[in-house]
């Protein structure tokens, strides 16, 4: 079931591997397998159609969702109640709930932190026999998700140093301003110093801001390996 669901079912995909759908639908998947968020299409019933890699391994460890039976589901009965309302809503339309879709809380706090985003998406023609459907993708996000942040184009659009943007990169995996400065090898005062540099630059006062400020930059994807 996991391996399947990693890609638009076998009988859904157009015989031809060649046809224009088809490498468009492989395009789709290589990139929302480099997404850190995990994305499930669904239709009704909770039916899964496609899951990234992000949405596998959560499956794999069965928080905070699991794939039951080919349904998405998770551990807790009352948010898997809850999240099917939210994914029959969406594929209802008449919800009015436009394109905002809805937020979902998932499982414990033994699980961690988790919101799963329920949003429309457009009939998808996803058959040889071109049955349309009415779908949804769920947007999983944890807390506890937090990959390294690759800063250096968001360095670039706001004017940062090498040096200081060395020091926003430790700060974004969620080091203090001493511990950063003791990585980096260098002074309480000199990181001081550049954090003022960058507040002033970024416009912001707190470490948080900028934080978040940055968070809202980088895109959710995974940070390219350095060979």
């Amino acid at each position: 079931m996991l391996a399947a669901s990693r890609h638009f079912r076998e009988d859904d995909m157009a015989t031809d591997g060649t046809d224009a759908s088809s490498i468009e639908r492989h395009a789709l998947a290589a990139t929302l397998d480099n997404f850190t968020v995990g994305v499930i299409i669904v239709t009704h019933g909770n039916r899964i159609l496609y899951a990234n890699r992000a949405a596998t391994r959560m499956f794999a460890g069965g928080r905070p969702i699991r794939a039951v039976n080919g349904r998405l589901s998770t551990r807790d009965p009352a948010a898997t109640d809850q999240l099917g309302k939210a994914i029959a809503n969406v594929l209802q339309r008449h919800s009015g709930l436009g394109t905002a879709g809805s937020g979902v809380p998932l499982g414990s706090p033994l699980d961690g932190f988790a919101i799963a985003h329920v949003i429309p998406l457009a009939r998808a023609e996803l058959t040889r026999e071109t049955v349309s459907e009415f779908t949804a993708a769920v947007l999983v996000t944890r807390a506890a998700d937090r990959p390294a942040v690759d800063v250096a184009p968001v360095a670039d659009c706001l004017g940062l140093t090498p040096s200081e943007a060395r020091l926003v990169e430790k700060l974004m995996i969620g080091a203090t301003l001493a511990e950063a400065a003791a990585a980096l090898g260098i002074a309480g005062t000199t990181a001081r110093t550049h954090l003022t540099h960058v507040f002033s630059k970024v416009g912001v006062s707190r470490q948080v801001d900028l934080v978040a400020l940055i968070h809202h930059l980088v895109p959710p994807v995974q940070k390219p390996a350095v060979n």
